[in-house]
């Protein structure tokens, strides 16, 4: 089964990455691809923490590079009704998920979902 690690814009778009970074994970899931999807995963885990975690770049980006190692493509999400493209090179995170990617010899793909109609173009 293919492991892929989904990325995404988050800064200045939280509750809508959170939601279709979701959203894109379980349609992925449903066509039978492995997914680590680090928003889905971080962001309930921050909310729940109490402050227990620390919600810094530094944290989340540590624990982010392991699932990008273990994956066998990156995949970055375009959210196309959202300037796409302009968040992901504004992005910190996701520059840096891509740079891991080619680190570790990962295949990098865009893909292209809208938060409004739920298509997703892979």
């Amino acid at each position: 089964m293919k492991k892929v690690y989904l990325a995404i814009p988050y800064t200045n778009l939280q509750e809508i990455s959170y939601k279709a970074a979701n959203e894109v994970a379980a349609m992925l899931i449903s066509q039978k691809i492995c997914v680590f999807s680090p928003i889905s995963h971080s962001h309930p885990i921050w909310e729940a923490g109490n402050g227990i975690v620390e919600n810094d770049h530094e944290t989340w980006m540590e624990q982010d590079k392991n699932f990008v190692e273990w994956c066998n493509e990156v995949w970055v999400i375009e959210l196309i009704n959202h300037d796409g493209l302009g968040l992901i090179f504004k992005s910190r995170g996701v520059q840096q998920e891509m740079l891991w990617a080619e680190e570790f010899n990962k295949p990098c793909k865009l893909i292209k979902y809208n938060t409004e109609t739920k298509i997703l173009i892979v």
